[in-house]
């Protein structure tokens, strides 16, 4: 339980600009779903989300191992970031920041994957994607010049 209670209320700190982002990168705003991002890595990291993008791997590991122990839920989250993150960096036309943003998603899930195992990494995954659709709709700020149907999905797996 208290496991289940950690990552909702990480979900709580970063799901808005998280569920942000996966609406812009559904809406094809690409620039948007990057503003969203840094949001939601600042929030994930708890430290400047240019951060997330300039330390080296093993850098990010550590700052994510407090006391020694990774923060498994923390990095599998910052992952999904992350992995968003490339999304919109590519539709951007930003294909060498895209590749590295999905290499550090990689990177972070092989060392949550490493410390906690192949099937504890999947259960939190899928627990940080539920718990990311059930932020409230009305939790998500749609920009001012958004169509009014701005937030429905256009079913493309995200």
């Amino acid at each position: 339980m208290y496991q289940s209670d950690y990552i909702l209320r990480l979900i709580e700190q970063v799901g808005t600009a998280f569920r942000r982002q996966l609406a812009a990168i559904r809406e094809h705003r690409p620039e948007d779903a990057l503003e969203a991002s840094d949001e939601a890595v600042a929030a994930a990291l708890g430290a400047p989300a240019v951060l997330a993008y300039q330390l080296t791997v093993e850098g990010l590991v550590g700052m994510l191992r407090p006391g020694g122990t990774l923060d498994v839920e923390r990095v599998v989250l910052l992952a999904e970031v992350l992995e968003a993150r490339s999304k919109a960096l590519d539709a951007a036309g930003r294909r060498d920041e895209a590749g590295d943003m999905l290499r550090r998603a990689g990177a972070l899930r092989i060392a949550a994957t490493v410390e906690a195992g192949e099937e504890r990494v999947a259960e939190v995954r899928a627990a940080v994607l539920a718990a990311a659709e059930r932020v409230p709709d009305d939790a998500v700020v749609t920009p001012p010049d958004a169509p009014p149907d701005a937030l429905a999905s256009e079913g493309d797996g995200l």
